[in-house]
């Protein structure tokens, strides 16, 4: 019986480890995309708008404009509240981490890890 139950508990470690590196996999490809943020911000920066498509006296960059739109927020607000939450959600989505403070994993142990 406890064969059983270990067999199946190795099962579903094993499917939580392969999830957890999905996971992981994904928080490196946005963080990425964070760390990139300021370069894309320059470029929006260099992008003109006339003041004929601007409604404003005179041109404006893409950044600026979308600034415009709303003046409670910013894309640098914006991406650093994202490279917040990518970070608060590093420290706490490693499986190990989240299961095991004393720094011994139960999945871990069970799967040979």
């Amino acid at each position: 019986m406890w064969c059983l139950f270990l067999r199946t508990f190795k099962k579903q470690a094993e499917g939580l480890q392969a999830e957890n590196s999905c996971v992981q996999s994904k928080l490196g490809g946005w963080r990425e995309l964070v760390l990139q943020f300021p370069q894309t911000l320059d470029l929006l920066h260099k992008v003109v708008i006339p003041s004929t498509l601007s409604s404003s006296e005179s041109d404006v960059s893409l950044d600026e404009w979308i600034s415009q739109q709303d003046p409670h927020s910013s894309l640098r607000g914006l991406a650093e509240d994202c490279r917040q939450a990518l970070n608060n959600v590093s420290e706490g989505s490693a499986l190990c981490g989240m299961l095991g403070s004393e720094g011994t994993c139960l999945l871990c142990v069970v799967s040979g890890v």
